[in-house]
């Protein structure tokens, strides 16, 4: 088993308008858009998500539905995040999500906890 930290940090963001504000990002919601992200080809038509993925994704989204602030998970379940948050896209760089990307790939590679 596995402790994944759902951890959160402050970030800017813009509107259309060019007015910006702070937000909070949570690992929560990061890592719940990740498990969401269907693949695309080069054309940027659907790859789809075969079932038996989908099980696993839906089974890693039931355990981040709740107000823990830390998940025990096993080898499997950290897996399928992983899987999911190295193919993420964002639309801005920030040191904030290098350090989630890092995070979740630590959290893969680890032994136990």
């Amino acid at each position: 088993m596995k402790t994944l930290e759902l951890r959160e940090f402050k970030t800017e963001v813009q509107n259309k308008d060019g007015d910006s504000r702070e937000v909070t990002v949570s690992y929560r919601e990061l890592i719940k858009g990740a498990l969401n992200y269907i693949p695309t080809n080069e054309y940027g038509q659907s790859q789809g998500v075969p079932i038996d993925e989908m099980r696993l994704r839906i089974r890693v989204l039931d355990k981040l539905d709740n107000d823990e602030k830390e998940l025990m998970l096993d080898d499997d379940d950290v897996k399928v995040i992983f899987d999911c948050v190295k193919n993420q896209k964002f639309i801005g760089v920030s040191s904030d999500i290098v350090e989630y990307y890092d995070y979740c790939k630590e959290l893969h590679e680890s032994e136990g906890q």
